[in-house]
């Protein structure tokens, strides 16, 4: 009877001893400055093709236009961006990129709002891009960063008027800054396919993939607070109860990655005055790719209406 006690102890140990390697494995992949690739991201050969056209324009369109790279710190962290005045504007517009990604892949959506009379900001969250960091915190101490962006942008213009616009962890970014106190001249947000909680997202992904998510979250809410940051508190759920800037929900109905029904839980607990637009057939973060008019067009209603 002793031995068999002591071999379910051993499996025990033993299980806990993988479920804490496993979990730094994947928390180290997952956050220590992700990178993107188009190749990796699940993507119909359809939609794959117009995020490139897209993204080849948006680079052609920069080297028709004046820019100057930025730079502001948050404490020793070094944050990166680039500047695009628009002649005359009082208007200024700050594009988060999303997880793994960098301030070019959102260069795609500059012309458009350069149309509309908006200054361009484009930046690098922390761990990502040009900027510094090793951790990425899914958009809990970044949203810290994007308000001193935001102070950035009001001293640069002190009349201006500040758009923030992310998607995916940029939407949860956005989310976030909304319930900080931010300069009086930030009038409105565009959130795209933003989720709910760090905890929610990742517990949609590894469903997908049949991992264990209570022991591997556990560790990782371990893992997460040694690094100055919680799984599970400070997300956009809590903050956009605060929040009180004017918001433009995009949310694809066919993202799996977030699903629907979390942008449905965000508009609900939203403080400030709220449109939700949903884009039909869309996977993650692909709206403005493939419903560009009708995302252009709500874009266009919200910014006549607040700007």
């Amino acid at each position: 009877m002793l031995v068999y006690v002591w071999i379910i102890i051993a499996l025990i140990i033993t299980y806990i001893i993988l479920c804490v390697v496993f979990s730094t494995i994947v928390f180290n992949i997952l956050l220590y400055r992700p990178k993107f690739s188009i190749k990796d991201t699940p993507m119909t050969k359809e939609e794959r093709s117009k995020f490139i056209q897209r993204y080849e324009d948006g680079i052609d369109w920069l080297d028709t236009v004046k820019y100057e790279k930025v730079f502001i710190y948050n404490k020793k962290i070094k944050l990166c961006g680039i500047y695009i005045k628009n002649k005359n504007s009082n208007k200024t517009v700050i594009i988060v990129h999303g997880y793994a990604a960098k301030k070019e892949y959102r260069i795609m959506d500059a012309p458009f709002y350069y149309k509309q009379g908006f200054n361009i900001l484009l930046i690098d969250n922390r761990a990502h891009g040009e900027s510094d960091g090793k951790y990425l915190t899914m958009g809990i101490k970044e949203s810290e960063d994007l308000a001193l962006w935001c102070e950035w942008a009001s001293n640069k213009k002190s009349n201006c008027k500040i758009l923030l616009d992310g998607v995916s962890m940029g939407a949860a970014t956005v989310l976030n800054t909304s319930a900080l106190n931010l300069p009086k001249n930030v009038k409105g947000i565009v959130a795209d396919c933003g989720y709910t909680t760090t905890l929610d997202v990742v517990r949609s992904l590894f469903k997908q993939y049949h991992i264990p998510v209570l022991s591997v979250m556990l560790i990782g809410e371990i893992l997460a607070r040694m690094h100055g940051f919680s799984l599970k508190i400070k997300n956009p759920i809590d903050n956009v109860k605060k929040a009180k800037l004017p918001a433009l929900f995009i949310h694809g109905e066919s993202d799996n990655l977030v699903p629907t029904h979390m942008v449905d839980e965000l508009f609900k607990n939203y403080a400030g005055e709220k449109t939700l637009v949903k884009t039909p057939d869309v996977g993650h973060a692909l709206s403005f790719t493939m419903q560009t008019k009708m995302c252009e067009n709500a874009v266009k209603k919200f910014v006549e209406k607040y700007f």
